[in-house]
């Protein structure tokens, strides 16, 4: 959906609010891409226009045992896709009774600090013309009016947070926070375009995505004349016959649309190190609904390949580590 990103190029305005109830505060942003019919929610489309070293202030409706401004964290990143069980919120969505596994964006958060002294809505009611002053005209702002003088949080979930509005929540906190640099790292014309695979929490979802992005590319290399097509799965996916030579292929599928990451294991790099004729496969921008009676149907993505590629050491990044446990003393 399209964002009104009124704080493109305005450096100074690199703040959130989340809006939540959730225990694991400060951990990351999480937020399903769509509801269940596949329409974006402009709250939950926020979390792909943050960026790494902003400030998301929390807003939790029961830490401090009432509703209050809790503390704060820096936006770690990067951005990926997962996907999840949600219940749908509202008298509605309730109402329906049963959970939806939805894809969602996951940003991860770091340095979570709590307020010396929670911001609460009553701390904030005496200062309701100054809030409301820099709030008014700016979309997605973080408070609205509930009464004559009366402030209340924004139902929703991710909230933008005007920068004149910082030292107001600093003070009334007794508390700091850092002035993040004037330079975003990523533009936001392109934020919420491109993205990590990361790694999803269904497993049935990720064999889905797997299995439909290898038939993509035995349909691909079929089509450009590949013969004694293969399926191996480790150390690499398909082994077949292009124009007389034995070619291998990586194929990596992901629901993130323009993807700019994917997982790679160990054994995948070294094996395309080894084997000079190895092709990187990736289908980006899968899309998937749920059916309670055949799991899943995906549809569409978008195919494109490194041929002859060679992982390059400076693209690749550490996930996990093995590590040699010491004598026990």
């Amino acid at each position: 959906m399209k964002i009104d990103d009124w704080w493109a190029g305005q450096g100074s305005e690199r703040y959130w609010m989340e809006i939540t109830n959730r225990g694991d505060l400060g951990g990351d942003l999480l937020a399903p891409q769509a509801n269940p019919d596949g329409k974006p929610i402009w709250h939950y489309t926020l979390v792909q226009y943050t960026a790494p070293g902003d400030i998301v202030f929390h807003w939790h409706k029961s830490w401090a045992g009432t509703p209050a401004i809790v503390g704060w964290s820096e936006v770690v990143g990067p951005l990926s896709a997962d996907a999840m069980e949600w219940q749908a919120q509202g008298t509605v969505g309730r109402a329906r009774g049963h959970t939806d596994v939805l894809p969602n964006w996951v940003m991860p958060l770091g340095g979570f600090t709590e307020f010396e002294r929670p911001v609460t809505t009553p701390m904030l009611n005496p200062h309701f013309d100054d809030v409301m002053s820099k709030v008014s005209g700016k979309k997605y702002g973080p408070f609205i009016p509930y009464q004559p003088g009366v402030l209340r949080a924004t139902q929703a979930y991710l909230t933008k947070f005007p920068s004149s509005l910082v030292p107001r929540i600093t003070s009334l906190a007794k508390s700091t926070v850092p002035t993040p640099p004037d330079d975003r790292k990523q533009d936001n014309k392109s934020r919420g375009t491109k993205g990590g695979q990361g790694r999803l929490a269904d497993p049935v979802l990720r064999k889905a995505i797997e299995n439909y992005a290898v038939d993509a590319a035995i349909q691909h290399y079929k089509a450009i004349g590949a013969t004694d097509v293969e399926i191996l799965g480790k150390p690499y996916d398909l082994k077949l016959t292009l124009h007389g030579q034995e070619r291998h292929i990586e194929v990596k599928g992901t629901t993130v649309d323009g993807a700019v990451r994917v997982v790679l294991t160990i054994g995948e790099v070294n094996h395309a190190l080894e084997w000079p004729r190895t092709d990187l496969f990736v289908l980006d921008g899968i899309e998937y609904k749920h059916q309670v009676a055949s799991g899943y149907k995906l549809t569409g993505g978008t195919s494109r390949v490194w041929v002859d590629w060679q992982p390059a050491e400076a693209g690749l990044h550490p996930t996990e580590f093995s590590y040699d446990l010491p004598d026990v003393n």
